[in-house]
């Protein structure tokens, strides 16, 4: 991808008094064209020169570009996931930056060895993942990290634009966010997995009532706006989508609009990719292969 003009005069009118180093870097970046450098080095001059509203105007100048916006101090971001066969957290937080081309740098640490732990202290004291390292910012837990990214590099388009669809969103994620143990004991993600049978008793069943008549009632809501369930894909989304994997695992009954709103989820991409990236893992997690 080309860097456009409009960036590139704004760039070298950034600052009149460089050395000559650091032009050398700039032309470099730019002749070269590793956007990645060329935002870094613009990133640099603006903060030096206004550093109120740096992060701002480089999100802006991204935005002219039709991306979705470089890493705020110019270098990727790293997300630090687990397995992505058994990982629902994980594909939260991957899913919101994978679907807006947020550029960043994936760590996957095996979860439930003799090492987990200690992997995952190398970079969060939380001792979970994922995590997000943006610089030297650590942010833990997907529904934080999602909504870092939606404030940071979404300008707020994680969620609905509309204040009370945005509030009906928030409810959603959160209340998946802090709820349904019975579906994550019984119905583990297990993306690689399929035709699983468990049993259903009435605790499952009333969770996944739950899910259904959310989906279908947000899905018929929202038709007219697009296949997600606020119409636009957004952090709700983020948070069903390993209930999705869950369902298609275990062959879980639901009405006809969210059976349609899964095949949408499970055709995306980014979806179908993270679902390659599991397939060819090789750990398995006794205690996660159920309904066989």
């Amino acid at each position: 991808m080309l860097l456009s003009n409009a960036f590139i005069f704004d760039a070298f009118t950034s600052r009149l008094a460089g050395t000559i180093a650091s032009w050398k870097v700039h032309l470099f970046a730019i002749l070269h064209d590793d956007i990645d450098l060329a935002i870094g080095y613009h990133i640099m001059l603006s903060k030096q020169n206004n550093p109120q509203s740096y992060k701002q105007g480089i999100l802006e100048k991204a935005e002219q570009r039709g991306s979705r916006g470089p890493t705020i101090s110019g270098v990727k971001m790293k997300l630090i996931i687990g397995n992505k066969n058994y990982s629902s957290w994980s594909l939260r937080a991957w899913l919101l930056l994978s679907v807006n081309d947020i550029p960043f740098d994936e760590v996957r640490v095996t979860l439930s060895t003799e090492n987990t732990r200690s992997e995952i202290a190398k970079h969060t004291a939380a001792g979970k993942v994922p995590v997000l390292h943006d610089n030297d910012l650590v942010v833990w837990d997907s529904l934080a990290i999602c909504e870092y990214i939606s404030e940071q590099y979404l300008g707020g388009k994680g969620w609905p634009a509309d204040a009370k669809d945005r509030a009906q969103a928030r409810s959603c994620a959160a209340e998946m966010h802090s709820g349904f143990f019975t579906i994550r004991e019984k119905l583990p993600m297990n993306c690689r997995a399929v035709d699983r049978h468990v049993p259903i008793s009435a605790d499952l069943e009333k969770e996944i009532s739950r899910i259904d008549s959310m989906w279908t009632e947000l899905r018929t809501k929202f038709s007219a706006s697009g296949q997600w369930l606020f119409g636009e894909f957004s952090i709700a989304d983020c948070m069903f989508a390993p209930v999705v994997f869950r369902f298609r695992t275990y062959n879980v009954a639901v009405s006809e609009i969210s059976a349609y709103y899964m095949k949408n989820v499970l055709a995306h991409p980014k979806v179908q990719l993270w679902l390659d990236q599991a397939q060819k893992e090789v750990e398995t997690i006794e205690s996660t292969e159920v309904g066989m």
